[in-house]
């Protein structure tokens, strides 16, 4: 997280990181959150939280332009459509809960807003050309 931090409390904190509270009850964390006085654990999440996106974009960027420069092929059993980091997979079901990748308007939307993710094969398993994955 680049910068050096001057408060003691807040270096704490983001040292832990969010398993530092993994022994208190999701209540305790609940009203924690919540609370007027959250004071470096605020900071710390907000902290921790934008890393997260930071990371999960940068990983998206990178699989996006492997995407791009791989000449994808249909097999007999298998159309290519998306490939999504395992990371990025972890990180929704832990937000949306486990079945949100079984929801196509989900997984369209996710797609929506990074098309780099998705497939563009040349053939498909009869000669018929698919373009981005339709």
């Amino acid at each position: 997280m680049g910068a050096e931090i001057d408060d003691p409390a807040l270096r704490l904190v983001l040292e832990a990181g969010p398993s530092g509270l993994a022994f208190a009850e999701k209540t305790f964390r609940l009203e924690l959150a919540k609370s007027c006085a959250q004071g470096p654990y605020l900071e710390a999440c907000k902290q921790i939280a934008q890393q997260e996106v930071a990371d999960m974009h940068a990983e998206i960027e990178a699989l996006s332009i492997a995407i791009a420069a791989t000449d994808w092929k249909a097999s007999k059993t298998h159309i290519p459509y998306c490939r999504i980091p395992a990371s990025v997979i972890q990180k929704m079901k832990d937000i949306y809960g486990d079945d949100c990748w079984r929801d196509e308007d989900f997984l369209e939307d996710f797609l929506k807003h990074h098309p780099g993710l998705r497939v563009n094969v040349k053939r498909g398993m009869r000669g018929q050309e698919y373009v981005r994955g339709h």
